[in-house]
């Protein structure tokens, strides 16, 4: 299952928002993995609140800004797999896993 949660904050999302979309990711009920929106990209604090949502619990939380949502817009109207904007962010978030 996929657990989303959207943003409209005028400032960027930071490490508080990451805990409130953690308290919903349960990877004994299925909930592993979580899609955060919000209106602008992520802050330093979210990052790292990501990172050791990660190391600690393995809940896996993706960013999507605006910018995002128009990438994946734009893909599905140009008939593109809308799926590669989300394993991209999958990919970066995992390569930079490692010190």
């Amino acid at each position: 299952m996929v657990v989303a949660e959207f943003k409209n904050h005028a400032e960027k999302i930071g490490q508080i928002e990451i805990e409130s979309l953690q308290q919903y990711l349960m990877p004994e009920a299925k909930r592993s993995f979580g899609i955060l929106c919000s209106r602008k990209a992520p802050s330093q604090s979210a990052i790292r609140a990501r990172r050791r949502a990660w190391m600690t619990s393995r809940n896996l939380i993706l960013f999507l800004s605006d910018l995002d949502l128009e990438d994946l817009l734009a893909k599905r109207d140009a008939g593109e797999d809308t799926s590669l904007v989300l394993d991209s962010q999958m990919d970066e978030f995992f390569i930079t896993l490692a010190p």
